[in-house]
């Protein structure tokens, strides 16, 4: 008797032990695996599952974008969970789990008994494309044309700065009355069935933040300006510039005459100060539009404007962005447009010299 519950005590610890050796192997794997993924531990990235997404797609995606290491064990993990992906767009950090990423991008299965359940998105997932040097009012009119709806509070989250301040380093110097406009990134943005505005407006900052590189930092801190300030030059320069050779240069001029405490006399400028839903670029004429831009502290061209006007013109891309932090070092003071219609300028280094130019390009018909 004592010898048969001595053997059952064997038996029993031993199959503890096999289960304790079990358990610990699938801990310490989970582990490894989480600890195989890369160190920058919190940098976020915007993260999309679009309905044509499987697990298959979904983790060779997230191993591009250092979100995991394994994208097999990804799979295994979603195989055996009662759970699917849920499409929409997510702010996911490097460093999360595995287990927390598939709990962030998943949703319970749904029963097809389940009378209750819905039938999924209520509108198809679309593509919007923003270009580059378009007023936050034309990104919000392009959206609302493929979003009935989504315009006006795309606005309305643009307009209110304090509401992204703190999840964005780079709008520390935007002012309290300020917005996203210049750094709502131009690029085509697939939007989910069930994506948000803010989900939208979020993947554009993170976007711009992708494109504000190192270099690009330590270019606009040579030139004596914050990133705030750099981007009012980016979207003076993205206005101005229809051919992309040019943009060093025409930042060149812009950056020289704000050293100078000079007026920049930037005709976009001008025309954002005067711009409305009719037409958000009026062409300047001396006797109309321009004689009324003079009302607004965007004319560039009044004495007591001088230096940057209050905030982007526009929304630039990453040409102008580049252009900025690294302009040309010619020594131009002025530039006017060619009168040949090539959307060229001609660069002069004094006003004499720029006045003569201007006499002898009329691009009054272009």
């Amino acid at each position: 008797m004592i010898r048969t519950l001595a053997n059952a005590l064997k038996i029993i610890s031993i199959a503890l032990l096999a289960l304790m050796v079990a358990g610990g192997s699938v801990w310490f794997f989970n582990y490894w695996i989480d600890k195989e993924q890369p160190r920058e531990v919190g940098r976020s990235v915007v993260f999309s599952v679009t309905e044509d997404d499987d697990t298959s797609t979904v983790a060779d995606r997230l191993q591009d974008a250092d979100l995991i290491s394994q994208p097999w064990y990804f799979e295994n993990k979603m195989r055996f969970s009662s759970v699917e992906l849920r499409p929409g767009t997510y702010n996911l950090q490097i460093g999360m789990t595995t287990n927390q990423i598939i709990q962030t991008i998943t949703m319970e299965a749904s029963s097809s008994d389940d009378d209750t359940t819905t039938a999924g998105p209520e509108r198809p997932s679309f593509a919007v494309t923003f270009i580059e040097g378009q007023r936050m009012e034309q990104n919000a009119a392009v959206l609302e044309a493929q979003w009935p709806g989504a315009g006006a509070e795309y606005l309305t989250l643009a307009r209110d700065i304090e509401y992204w301040r703190d999840a964005y380093e780079f709008l520390k110097d935007v002012p309290a009355d300020g917005s996203l406009e210049g750094f709502l990134f131009p690029d085509t943005y697939t939007v989910p069935g069930n994506g948000t505005v803010a989900a939208l407006i979020d993947y554009q900052l993170q976007n711009f933040q992708d494109h504000l590189t190192d270099d690009i930092l330590t270019g606009f801190t040579a030139q004596g300006l914050n990133v705030f300030e750099a981007v009012i030059v980016a979207s003076i320069v993205e206005r101005e510039a229809a051919v992309s050779l040019e943009r060093p240069s025409i930042a060149e001029v812009y950056l020289n005459r704000v050293h100078d405490d000079m007026n920049l006399n930037a005709d976009p400028s001008q025309q954002y100060g005067i711009g409305t839903e009719e037409n958000w670029w009026p062409k300047l004429t001396e006797n109309d539009n321009l004689a009324r831009s003079k009302e607004t502290a965007w004319d560039t061209y009044m004495a007591a404007n001088i230096g940057l006007p209050p905030g982007p013109i526009s929304n630039p891309g990453s040409a102008s962005l580049q252009a900025v932090s690294q302009p040309a070092n010619d020594g131009y003071y002025y530039f006017v447009a060619k009168g040949d219609c090539s959307g060229e300028h001609r660069f002069t280094f004094t006003y004499e010299e720029h006045q003569v130019a201007v006499a002898e390009e009329d691009s009054s018909g272009c």
